[in-house]
């Protein structure tokens, strides 16, 4: 969390910070009258609650941004699906041999590509060049028609993302969404355990 928030050597360091306030305790039980130690002890306290606090929404202003992300992400992979859809139509249509025939699967194998870079994807080859996609544990992404994939709030206000109406989300593994879900669901989850 230190190296994620707070650059080496400065004050607000929550080292600093929780050993300054564990000095003031130190200090205040040593002369627990003194007004000057107490106040010490309070200004102590409040500066790390201020810094725990401001770690917290940095911590929850990243799992939002990873969602927004995940959730852009399944909207240019649904574009895509609908690009490789019309692109796979034409191919089967177009004999091999015909002109254009090459730019076509050029273009369908970039569609492919890019999908890739956002899902887990296997692509099978079938007769007449046809072309079926899967993610990776084996979900219909294309076969024959796009699977409808969609980013559905979930009731923590995150997106679950679903793959012909089922939840996929702890499914993904690879890809840009599965970045985004890991930095949303697991790492910020992990920090916020260290916070307390």
């Amino acid at each position: 969390i230190e190296a994620a928030f707070s650059p080496d050597g400065t004050s607000g360091r929550l080292d600093t910070l929780l050993n300054g306030f564990s000095a003031a305790i130190q200090a205040s039980v040593a002369t627990p009258n003194d007004p000057t130690r107490r106040l010490a002890v309070v200004n102590a306290a409040d500066a790390l609650a201020i810094r725990l606090n401001q770690i917290v929404v940095a911590l929850k202003r990243v799992q939002a941004q990873a969602d927004a992300s995940a959730t852009s992400s399944i909207q240019a992979a649904t574009a895509l699906l609908g690009n490789f859809e019309r692109e796979n139509t034409a191919i089967i249509a177009t004999a091999y041999s015909q002109p254009g025939a090459q730019n076509l699967l050029d273009q369908r194998d970039a569609t492919v590509a890019a999908l890739a870079q956002i899902l887990p994807i296997n692509s099978f080859d079938r007769a007449a060049n046809d072309r079926a996609l899967y993610t990776g544990n084996g979900r219909a992404l294309f076969d024959r028609q796009a699977a409808s994939l969609a980013a559905v709030t979930r009731d923590d206000g995150f997106a679950a993302i679903t793959l012909g109406g089922s939840d996929v989300t702890s499914e993904l593994k690879s890809g840009s969404i599965a970045a985004d879900i890991r930095v949303r669901d697991t790492r910020s989850e992990e920090h916020t355990s260290e916070l307390q």
